[in-house]
């Protein structure tokens, strides 16, 4: 079973502004590769906290106390899924210039990255961004739209071949259609 959401975030305003966004979120992705989406950029972790343990040892409880009243977060791991909504950076991080517009594609552990993708959009007032998620073995696939730096509440879709807006959150991010329904409910 794969832990990696598919996620693609649609990105809409003016060129100028667009290309400050690309610059600004370009950065390494969790295995240490020139990714085209990295949420470290958007949400920097304290360096401090790269240093820590999840589940914090007995003998380190002391130092995650203290962590937690400086950072909000006694380890990295707390710390990443408060801020970003996922517990490690993106993968096959890329930016997408296509039929659909322009737009970024990542992959990211266990969840969508909501958090990192809303201070982003604060960040960016002046854009329109649409955020796009799929996990086909967790079954989760949904959007959320945020318009002025401001974001409306997500949107999960049913797993249905016959619901148009899971069919189309499916194809733009990238998840296996072929995989999209086991063979006996076709």
């Amino acid at each position: 079973m794969s832990d990696w959401v598919k996620c693609r975030l649609l990105v809409e305003g003016e060129e100028k502004e667009i290309e400050k966004l690309v610059e600004f979120v370009f950065g390494e992705d969790c295995d240490g590769n020139e990714g085209a989406f990295d949420l470290n950029k958007i949400v920097p972790m304290p360096e401090e906290l790269n240093e820590t343990t999840f589940p914090t040892p007995e003998d380190q409880k002391e130092l995650q106390k203290s962590l937690k009243e400086k950072y909000g977060s006694g380890n990295w791991y707390e710390w990443k899924e408060e801020n970003w909504g996922t517990p490690s950076n993106t993968r096959e991080a890329t930016y997408i210039n296509d039929e659909e517009g322009k737009s970024f594609y990542f992959e990211t552990i266990y969840s969508p990255a909501f958090e990192a993708v809303r201070a982003l959009a604060a960040k960016f007032p002046l854009l329109r961004f649409e955020f796009l998620f799929c996990s086909l073995e967790r079954e989760i696939a949904g959007s959320m739209l945020l318009v002025e730096g401001v974001s409306g509440n997500y949107e999960e879709q049913e797993k249905d071949r016959n619901n148009p807006e899971y069919m189309r959150i499916a194809k733009m991010t990238f998840c296996d259609e072929s995989d999209l329904y086991d063979d006996e409910e076709i």
